[in-house]
């Protein structure tokens, strides 16, 4: 939600609408992509903001956290980052390891490693198909490299698979999707030396997700996660978890709000879909 478009007394009326809507308690994924020099400020302030009232968790917890969800008086938060942009390790080393926050990073291999013009063209191509990425300095969409997805290990975040090349998986063949799912997944383990047990779909809806890649995620990962706001409890199946996904420079009382699940109503008809395609009772 571009707020900063609009007038202070716009902003003032959502922040006094959102107050009638109930906040809901409940484990709480978030989830963010690219992250410019100019805003890892504003991650850090939004950071500090939440600790203040909520416990953010290792997602290698989250089974305890499932099976307890009320051990602690303040809900949990997982933080998560998909895409695995250069400026995520910046974040790792500025604004995580500082505050003792362990994330989870969701890497589509074929992007590991570009820089310049090849970077930015596969963000065009693969991450922003239909729209267009806002213009940074060249450079500013460079990948991670393998060395850095390895220092992250080494500080206790965790590493998830988001595919090779970031497709929408519902419009390629069963085979691509095989490749696609299970390849990235095998190329991690490979170059990481780890058991790579979390899955983010590309573009994360129903629509680009499609039954038979989900079936597919089902017999290699153990969790997998959409990009359709909700949280934890209100997902369909462990996976096709729903995550609040977070703009960068939105103010902390909208932040707030959607980490409360106060937004999750604009979300009703896709939770009905997701519920149609995806709905499994077992979370373990």
């Amino acid at each position: 939600m571009g707020l900063h478009r609009y007038p202070k007394f716009f902003h003032a009326a959502i922040r006094l609408a959102l107050k009638f809507i109930p906040a809901k308690r409940g484990i709480v994924f978030l989830t963010l992509h690219h992250i410019d020099s100019s805003e890892v400020e504003w991650l850090c302030d939004v950071l500090d903001d939440l600790k203040r009232s909520h416990d953010f968790i290792d997602v290698k917890d989250i089974e305890d956290a499932v099976r307890m969800p009320n051990r602690g008086s303040r809900p949990y938060l997982v933080l998560t980052f998909d895409d695995a942009f250069a400026c995520q390790k910046v974040i790792a080393d500025e604004c995580l390891n500082s505050r003792n926050i362990k994330a989870l990073f969701f890497v589509p291999t074929a992007f590991v490693g570009l820089v310049g013009r090849s970077a930015l063209n596969f963000t065009k191509t693969s991450f922003y198909p239909n729209t267009q990425p806002k213009p940074l300095p060249m450079g500013g969409y460079d990948a991670m490299t393998w060395n850095d997805i390895r220092a992250l290990v080494t500080q206790g975040h965790t590493i998830g698979a988001h595919t090779v090349n970031h497709p929408k998986l519902s419009n390629i063949s069963e085979k691509e999707i095989w490749d696609e799912i299970v390849n990235s997944a095998n190329i991690l383990e490979s170059e990481l030396g780890v058991n790579i047990t979390h899955f983010a779909y590309p573009f994360g809806s129903v629509e680009a997700t499609g039954q038979l890649s989900h079936s597919i995620v089902k017999k290699r990962f153990k969790w997998a996660y959409s990009n359709v706001r909700g949280v934890f409890q209100d997902s369909p199946s462990k996976h096709f978890i729903y995550r609040q996904n977070l703009v960068p420079k939105s103010p902390l009382w909208l932040v707030r709000a959607i980490v409360e699940g106060r937004l999750d109503f604009l979300y009703r008809k896709k939770h009905t879909l997701a519920k149609y395609f995806f709905h499994s009772r077992k979370f373990f």
